[in-house]
């Protein structure tokens, strides 16, 4: 894959990521009793994690199809697997230690690494075939749920009709159509005056590029800081239950 940067969709990544650390922070308060139990569910937090979803795994299906287009390789493919693979097996060790009941084990990383491998695949269909694919995926869990998909086994599906507890669960369905619809925008754009305007010189936001491309960083190691930060005044405060 190409190693060329487009600096505006790593502002928009670094968005997300500041987008996802204020809900995490949110969640850690929660968690801890400073706030609402129910603090998350509100419309307003719930939109927040649905958006921050969609700009990261639709992005990732941009960028995929994108840089795909000039050069495409399965090792690259197998590289990338590989390491967002080893973060997302991180992620399911340090959860399953912390949280045994509710640990992640089909997280937006467990996604990414096998969605990557998917749109592999699916990198030659159409467009129209890549919006079927999308409408499939979002509306699966309405058509095709079943107890058949019950045993853990098939939990990554997100067809399973008992859903076990976990602190980050994102099965490929409904959730897979939002890195197919960034895959359809990256095909239907014109090239160059995407290539334009994507390239553009945003020397101001430039925190939020850094942030853009070391964001797999940024997302292991936000979250320990911040749950340790809030574990840390919840023992010094000792809140209510």
């Amino acid at each position: 894959m190409s190693k060329q940067r487009l600096p505006l969709l790593d502002v928009i990544r670094g968005i997300a990521i500041i987008m996802m650390i204020v809900f995490h922070f949110a969640w850690n308060l929660q968690v801890f009793g400073f706030v609402s139990r129910d603090t998350l569910m509100t419309p307003g937090w719930s939109a927040l994690g649905d958006v921050t979803l969609f700009l990261f795994l639709s992005i990732s299906g941009f960028c995929m199809i994108w840089f795909w287009r000039d050069r495409f390789t399965w090792q690259g493919v197998k590289r990338r697997f590989i390491k967002v693979g080893l973060a997302a097996l991180a992620v399911t060790i340090v959860t399953l230690i912390i949280y045994p009941n509710a640990f992640v084990y089909f997280g937006v990383l467990h996604h990414i690494a096998l969605g990557s491998v998917l749109l592999a695949v699916f990198r030659k269909l159409s467009t129209f075939h890549l919006v079927a694919a999308a409408l499939l995926f979002g509306l699966a869990p309405m058509w095709f749920a079943s107890s058949f998909f019950n045993p853990p086994f098939w939990w990554w599906t997100g067809l399973n009709v008992y859903k076990a507890g976990s602190q980050d669960y994102v099965p490929l369905a409904p959730y897979y159509w939002m890195m197919l619809a960034g895959a359809v925008a990256a095909k239907t754009a014109p090239r160059k005056r995407t290539t334009a305007i994507l390239s553009k010189d945003l020397a101001p936001l430039k925190p939020l590029a850094w942030a853009g491309r070391h964001s797999l960083a940024i997302y292991l190691i936000h979250q320990p800081i911040l749950w340790g930060g809030v574990w840390l005044c919840w023992r010094c405060l000792a809140p209510s239950s």
